[in-house]
């Protein structure tokens, strides 16, 4: 295959990863830098477009206009890949800016006044091999990121294919005959042919990292609508909903495999005296304090949730009557024993607590739920504070 037929087969192949590439970023959610590959490979098909017209058209086009526009695609990249993983903004944007324009200005002089392809050859690889080793050490960012694979990939593609342009010029420099650009050298034929598996490779892998941060983040919105949907606001503990589900799973648990499990309902005392004195936001404070407190005495198999305003609920599985109530007493003193400081007064925290042991006329959570209530209610008639 001669050269000029290899570079029309990379230009309609630009051309249609161009299309497609404009077309995910015109329907599909896509992340900064996605525009700018897009102008990449568009700026490849320009410059494969006039490599094609090699002959045919003037050389201030099928080298200059070409060359800039192979160098732009180069910065259109590198500046891609850094908005892509998060950079605010390019730095040193005029100096890229400038390299383009100095680039152009370098081909003119050394095509049109002193016609001198090494010269040329060695600046643009030189520039572009630059610009691609900066892309793939900028692509490794997505390595921390949570997408080694495609980045170490997509890094790798780009060191080749600046490799391969250092390597061309080489070919030129110790093969002046080669220097013609349609001359089908072995090396003209291996580095033409690289390039275009090379910006098939990097654009798939491209349109794959964005689809792949793209699931990614739905699964975290998800994942913390999720956590909307079953936490409460103010502590962080399972609101009423999802502590229905638990504590059902836990009775479910227990009966299975035959093993006592207690409930503790937990009432913060006094906690609107707090909200009408000292206002919504000390008892707030005072409520997280007390989360804190009663976490702090939990073991990794107990429930803890909020059932709602001042009341929360402890499961502890695998515990009969007797420890439960001991462990209930053992969180009431720890309470009582937190100092909680508001505008530098320091004030009593107490609670009160209702103890249930699952009973087998429990049929469900919402039984098991109303003894402990009917517990709760007679420790706080009795001067709250106290277990029942």
């Amino acid at each position: 295959m001669d050269l000029r037929t290899l570079f029309i087969i990379t230009v309609l192949v630009n051309i249609i990863i161009a299309f497609i590439m404009a077309i995910y970023w015109r329907t599909q959610k896509t992340y900064a830098g996605f525009g700018y590959w897009t102008l990449a490979n568009v700026a490849m098909t320009i410059t494969f477009s006039l490599f094609a017209l090699k002959g045919i058209a003037p050389e201030f086009i099928t080298v200059v206009i070409a060359n800039t526009s192979a160098v732009a695609g180069a910065v259109c990249r590198y500046a891609g890949v850094r908005f892509f993983w998060g950079a605010e903004s390019l730095p040193h944007v005029r100096f890229h800016q400038s390299v383009v324009f100095v680039c152009a200005l370098f081909l003119a002089y050394f095509t049109c006044i002193d016609d001198n392809v090494m010269y040329r050859q060695v600046a643009v690889s030189s520039i572009i091999s630059g610009y691609f080793l900066a892309t793939a050490r900028q692509m490794l960012k997505g390595a921390s990121q949570g997408y080694p694979y495609e980045a170490w990939t997509v890094s790798l593609l780009n060191i080749v294919y600046a490799t391969l342009m250092m390597g061309r010029v080489l070919e030129w420099y110790f093969h002046p005959e080669s220097r013609h650009l349609l001359i089908a050298s072995s090396m003209s034929t291996l580095y033409f042919s690289s390039i275009l598996l090379l910006e098939v490779a990097n654009a798939l892998l491209f349109l794959m990292l964005n689809s792949q941060r793209l699931a990614k983040n739905l699964l975290k919105v998800q994942s913390e609508l999720e956590k909307l949907a079953t936490s409460d606001m103010l502590t962080g503990l399972y609101n009423r909903r999802k502590l229905e589900e638990v504590c059902t799973a836990a009775l479910t648990h227990a009966r299975v495999h035959n093993r006592p499990s207690a409930l503790l309902l937990i009432d913060l005392d006094h906690l609107k005296q707090m909200n009408d004195t000292f206002g919504h936001p000390a008892g707030d404070a005072l409520l997280n304090t007390v989360v804190k407190t009663i976490r702090a005495q939990l073991r990794d198999q107990d429930i803890l949730g909020r059932l709602g305003g001042d009341e929360f609920v402890v499961v502890l599985p695998a515990t009969p009557e007797d420890v439960a109530k001991t462990f209930a007493d053992q969180i009431r003193q720890a309470v009582q024993s937190q100092p909680f400081l508001w505008e530098d007064q320091e004030m009593a925290m107490s609670i009160s607590v209702g103890v249930a042991a699952l009973s087998d006329a429990d049929c469900n959570w919402q039984d098991w739920l109303k003894r402990a209530d009917t517990n709760l209610y007679q420790a706080k008639k009795g001067g709250r504070n106290q277990i029942v």
